[in-house]
């Protein structure tokens, strides 16, 4: 009888563990995100929505820390020459992609040859010039000139190795549909609009990963997002609504927050209408207030900013080394009254849906308050850009813009002109001549304290000519069920690896 009991109170101790989910936590974690990853395959990826499958499926030749540290990965050491511009990598010599090939020097030469010279993988490896395998675990890489933050761009997500043999294969599509990496887990099914499921790599190369199974679930509203995870549904949230973070009440849940590699700016059209005239510019500089956008939209969490490079970016100018124009409404009044303003109006395109929406309300409430005309135009993401880069009807447009290379040569694609004008985009006035020369210089120079002097004069010019208003840093928050480890957010926004986490 007390055996029969015994059995009864173990069965259904069992049965309330398994309903708590804490049997299959052991085993497996749900993660879930706004955004779907639905492109698989390292050259297709344009965005860092599908990070957090890519950077667990493939892996680089580097790892970067959450901290900036670089760290081994897939090289376990490297050199970089004198000049530099040949970067000689030493590789692992047990790594084996999933379907049993052998990794070796082949492969990583040939990801680089084929990602880098293209408009794509210059957003990470700029100056890119060749690789070659010396031998099986040896590549190196050659650049047609320095590039002080290549390094960076060693591992990100352009630099996620490919097996060669296996894409002359199937090609990108088959690639797409069924990705093949050498990480710590493998794909097992995509259901589109629904969730990625993995499983552990049982023949990785490094640690066996703690959790087994990784399900990613897309849930696009906020309020579901929450209440799934306080019911122990979903097990980590990335890209975390930072506003209803604060208001969670489950002692069970908890979250952490950083500074992330994407700023929010206010891009200005110097070539339309009102925003060509440099008083009326200074006049919105002075007058918007950051650290009312900031409660309003990070509820007072994130970190203002006055340029366009964030500060956890190498080679970020330090604070009081560069210009800041603090808010002065009484300033902004008299620039606005001499720029001869006659209520035409300003017209701020954002994307729908968004902080940054959230954002542009405010600073819309902020210039009609000063005298301004400002009407904001929210819109699907497509039309943003269709308007932001092509048709150009527009004054002002914020869309928080990530910086992979979380560096401070981020400003090459934000102000070069050789970048903001290159076609099908539009030329809106945003870069000088002046400004090009420091942006090159400073991606060439290798001294740290040098760089960062290059950059103070860089956003000096930027402010001074108000060719955009630097407002914000975003955000990067991530909650989670308290009984995981390891859950830790990164600058760029979905770098997480899974194989860290432990129940």
């Amino acid at each position: 009888m007390k055996r029969k009991l015994l059995s009864l109170i173990t069965l259904a101790v069992a049965v309330v563990l398994l309903a708590a989910g804490v049997a299959a936590g052991r085993d497996t974690v749900v993660v879930a995100a706004a955004a779907e990853p639905n492109l698989l395959f390292p050259f297709m990826a344009t965005n860092m929505d599908h990070v957090p499958i890519l950077h667990n499926i493939y892996e680089t030749p580097i790892r970067l820390s959450a901290s900036g540290e670089h760290m081994p990965l897939l090289a376990t050491s490297w050199e970089i020459s004198e000049d530099g511009l040949h970067y000689t990598l030493h590789l692992r010599d047990d790594v084996f992609f999933h379907n049993g090939d052998k990794m070796t020097a082949e492969d990583v030469a040939w990801t680089f040859n084929t990602i880098g010279p293209t408009s794509t993988g210059a957003q990470l490896l700029g100056n890119y010039g060749s690789a070659e395998a010396i031998d099986d675990y040896t590549v190196v890489i050659t650049l047609t000139a320095p590039n002080a933050a290549f390094l960076n761009g060693l591992a990100g997500r352009f630099s996620l190795i490919v097996n060669k043999s296996l894409y002359e294969e199937i090609g990108e599509e088959g690639y797409n549909q069924h990705p093949i990496g050498t990480g710590p887990y493998k794909f097992v099914d995509r259901v589109s609009g629904d969730r990625v499921t993995l499983v552990a790599n049982d023949d990785y190369w490094g640690e066996a990963p703690a959790i087994r199974n990784v399900i990613f679930r897309v849930m696009s509203d906020a309020n579901t997002q929450i209440i799934a995870l306080e019911s122990g549904d979903i097990d980590v949230l990335i890209r975390a609504n930072v506003g209803m973070l604060t208001r969670m009440t489950s002692p069970n849940v908890t979250y952490s927050v950083t500074d992330a590699a994407s700023i929010g700016a206010l891009q200005l059209n110097l070539n339309n209408g009102i925003t060509s005239n440099y008083l009326f510019r200074q006049a919105l500089q002075y007058g918007i207030n950051r650290e009312e956008i900031n409660l309003g939209v990070f509820e007072g969490q994130a970190t203002t900013g006055y340029i366009p490079i964030a500060p956890n970016f190498t080679a970020v100018p330090d604070p009081g080394t560069y210009k800041v124009i603090e808010y002065d409404s009484e300033r902004a009044k008299e620039l606005l009254a001499e720029s001869g303003y006659n209520g035409e109006e300003f017209r701020l395109i954002t994307v729908s849906g968004t902080t940054n929406e959230v954002a542009s309300q405010i600073i819309q409430g902020q210039l009609i308050e000063l005298g301004v005309n400002c009407q904001v135009a929210a819109m699907d993401s497509a039309s943003y850009f269709a308007v932001n880069e092509g048709s150009g009807e527009f004054n002002g447009a914020l869309r928080a813009s990530g910086v992979s290379l979380v560096d401070a040569d981020g400003l090459f694609f934000m102000h070069h002109s050789y970048h903001v004008t290159a076609p099908p985009r539009i030329d809106r006035g945003n870069h000088t001549p002046e400004l090009d020369a420091l942006i090159e210089a400073g991606r060439v120079e290798t001294d740290l304290a040098v760089r960062k002097r290059i950059y103070t004069e860089a956003v000096d010019i930027i402010t001074d000519q108000v060719l955009a208003i630097p407002l914000y840093y975003e955000v990067n928050a991530v909650a989670f069920t308290t009984a995981i480890n390891g859950v830790e957010p990164h600058a760029l926004f979905g770098l997480y690896y899974f194989n860290d986490w432990s129940w």
